[in-house]
């Protein structure tokens, strides 16, 4: 039976919203750099960070339970 693994979901959305913002400030600054952006701004990356990192945990124990069964 798959399980929703909590720590893998947190680790990802942090290492991603680094990356998110290393990217925003490439696109802003045109540099490398971290400087955040706006309370409104920072929401929306968050959000569709924890939507993509939740999908990403619920596929990664599907494919465990697969891969699993098929020992």
């Amino acid at each position: 039976m798959h399980h929703f693994n909590f720590v893998q979901f947190f680790v990802t959305i942090g290492f991603f919203y680094i990356e998110a913002l290393i990217h925003y400030n490439i696109g802003k600054n045109g540099t490398l750099g971290i400087s955040f952006p706006n309370w409104k701004q920072n929401k929306l990356i968050i959000g569709v960070i924890a939507i993509f990192s939740f999908v990403s945990c619920i596929i990664t124990g599907f494919v465990e339970d697969i891969v699993n069964k098929s020992r």
